[in-house]
């Protein structure tokens, strides 16, 4: 049996980025944050260095009453600025 490539990220700022191969966690970075704001190029380098996987699972994100707008620009800077970045 071929052991699968899991990706787990936690994208908020003090989060971070996972890969397990099989039963063994083989990578663990911190979020990459510059200042109060994800590091979108070196998320992506990031994600480029761990290659192929087979799966990617992202923690589920649940604003606080009063952080919505704050939470959602986060979370959209996590994703959405590092697939641009991939495609330069």
């Amino acid at each position: 049996m071929i052991a699968r490539r899991i990706v787990g990220i936690d994208p908020g700022l003090t989060g971070a980025i996972a890969l397990l191969h099989g039963p063994r966690l083989e990578i663990v970075h911190d979020m990459p944050v510059t200042g109060r704001n994800v590091d979108a190029y070196e998320l992506t380098r990031l994600l480029a260095e761990i290659g192929p996987v087979d799966r990617v699972l992202v923690e589920t994100q649940q604003a606080m009453p009063r952080q919505l707008l704050r939470a959602r620009r986060a979370f959209l800077q996590v994703f959405f600025h590092p697939l641009q970045a991939s495609t330069l």
